[in-house]
């Protein structure tokens, strides 16, 4: 066998990468550029970064004028893009999704200045209402979005078990109440009566609505379910007179 000569000697070809440029369609500008030049969010559409850098630039400012957020048939991923985008972009989008995927009637804004205030500036100090704290120094009320004060009684307090008519029936398969925080309609579905509210995070008995503290297992109300005696056919507790029990 000749010296350094392969055992199995093949031969092997490669191809070359293709040489000839792609191009395709931009949806928004509709120019032709390079595939390498753009992205594309769906399978339908491809958007040139030109136009991708500009969609996203007009819908985080606060004009009104361009819809929220940019999109083809669908929402632009910013995860896609964010290498395009300037750091003050990518903070800006990020507020806007806070406020953009809260539902309507949930958002809080400041009374004073108008900014939303998303649910990492809801304060609990209050032992019986949730407030919300603004960069501003305004403190608004998440119940009825006014202006907050210290020794502010709810007018609607009394109006806590009024329900409106989509709600079905109390029973013990369907405990539905509002959170004395943030007036919103949550459901006890399971486990104890010790209820934390998802909007507001605040903390309450689910029987009696009033604030839990550590000692409040020590009170009537049962840690699980609902004690007829006591309770009214929507579950709130009744006084001497037969009335939904309003304490502070």
């Amino acid at each position: 066998m000749r010296r350094n000569q392969p055992l199995n000697p093949t031969t092997i070809v490669l191809k070359a990468w293709p040489t000839t440029p792609r191009f395709a369609k931009c949806y928004v500008c509709q120019d032709e550029v390079s595939i390498h030049e753009g992205v594309a969010p769906c399978t339908a559409h491809y958007i040139c970064n030109a136009c991708v850098v500009s969609a996203f630039d007009l819908t985080v400012r606060d004009t009104g004028l361009n819809p929220f957020p940019a999109q083809c048939c669908r929402p632009l991923p910013r995860r896609l893009v964010e290498h395009l985008l300037t750091l003050d972009v990518v903070a800006r989008h990020k507020r806007k999704c806070e406020e953009y995927y809260v539902s309507c009637v949930l958002r809080v804004y400041c009374v004073e200045c108008g900014t939303f205030l998303p649910k990492t500036n809801f304060c609990n100090d209050d032992a019986r209402y949730t407030s919300a704290k603004c960069a501003c120094g305004a403190q608004t009320f998440v119940g009825y979005k006014g202006k907050w004060e210290k020794d502010h009684r709810c007018d609607h307090a009394d109006k806590l078990g009024v329900k409106p008519e989509w709600t079905p029936a109390y029973s013990s398969y369907c405990r539905i109440k509002r959170c004395p925080g943030c007036r919103m309609w949550i459901e006890r579905k399971e486990a104890c009566n010790h209820m934390t509210c998802t909007h507001c995070q605040h903390q309450f008995c689910f029987v009696c609505l009033l604030p839990f503290p550590v000692s409040h297992a020590r009170k009537r109300c049962p840690s699980y379910g609902d004690l007829a005696a006591w309770y009214d056919k929507e579950g709130y507790e009744k006084t001497e007179k037969g009335c939904i029990e309003t304490r502070a």
